[in-house]
């Protein structure tokens, strides 16, 4: 009995390892950005990509992988079907830490980062989650849509590159 119960853990072991599904935090990259599809089925919200091979001296993961000067599009295609961009997700560009984000943490401690300069955000866009821009050092030009109506906690924390205009 002992033995038969063996080789069945092993059988499920063995099932569960062919079939395990890697979990990622996007539904698609269009253009260079990622994109989870609402539950509406029909709109999108920009979101972030964890860094891969970008850590921090403690080990611990940034999740923006963006750089440079970003220009997020009014709609995106993915499997033929267009969708209009409605949101910036929470930590969507921020460079918060994978840990922290994961950890549960409310005050999301942005690190230092060069690499984003300037966004541009289409009319489309609604809201913005919280710390979407956290830790952005470089960004010294956004372009805020008039017809955003949410605004999360912490979205331009640390982004000491901005200024009033």
């Amino acid at each position: 009995m002992e033995q038969r119960n063996v080789v069945l853990t092993l059988a499920i072991t063995l099932v569960l390892c062919v079939f395990t599904v890697k979990v990622r935090a996007y539904d698609f990259k269009y253009e260079g950005l990622y994109y989870n599809i609402n539950a509406d089925g029909e709109t999108v919200s920009l979101t972030y990509r964890e860094a891969e091979g970008n850590e921090s001296q403690e080990g611990k993961r940034y999740l923006s992988s963006y750089e440079g000067n970003i220009v997020v599009p009014e709609t995106v295609t993915y499997k033929d079907k267009v969708y209009t961009v409605i949101a910036v997700g929470d930590f969507a560009m921020g460079n918060v830490t994978w840990h922290n984000l994961h950890m549960g943490m409310s005050d999301y401690e942005p690190v230092a980062s060069d690499a984003i300069k300037s966004i541009s955000l289409p009319s489309s866009i609604r809201s913005i989650g919280r710390a979407s821009f956290a830790g952005c050092t470089a960004l010294t030009t956004i372009e805020l849509p008039a017809v955003v109506e949410e605004l999360g906690s912490s979205v331009f924390r640390g982004c000491t590159g901005l200024k009033d205009s």
